[in-house]
């Protein structure tokens, strides 16, 4: 079962909505048979890494293999990066209408 992203609106969370949708992802899997459940990634000391957790999950770590160019290092491109807050702030206060068209133009270089 990959239940990557599931969301609600905010009145939600105060109702336990999330919990519940994850705990009837999780019987409906289970009734079927499967027994791995992969919860997605999240980062270190962020909130879907707590949720997940709670939830009863062992963090498995992902291992990845880079190759690059002489003289070079891994980029840190990850939201926690201090670099990058000013950008981010500045990102989530953008009218929603220029988050949503620059959004997609800029995700596809992103990868």
């Amino acid at each position: 079962m990959l239940p990557y992203y599931a969301g609600a609106g905010p009145a939600a969370r105060p109702l336990g909505a999330y919990d519940f949708i994850y705990w009837h992802i999780l019987h409906k899997a289970a009734q079927r048979g499967l027994r791995i459940f992969d919860f997605g990634r999240s980062k270190l000391g962020t909130g879907a890494f707590a949720f997940k957790k709670n939830w009863g999950f062992t963090p498995q770590p992902i291992f990845h293999e880079y190759q690059l160019k002489s003289g070079q290092t891994i980029p840190d491109i990850n939201p926690l990066n201090p670099k990058y807050r000013l950008f981010i702030a500045g990102w989530k206060r953008l009218p929603l209408l220029i988050a949503n068209t620059l959004g997609p133009l800029i995700a596809r270089d992103l990868g």
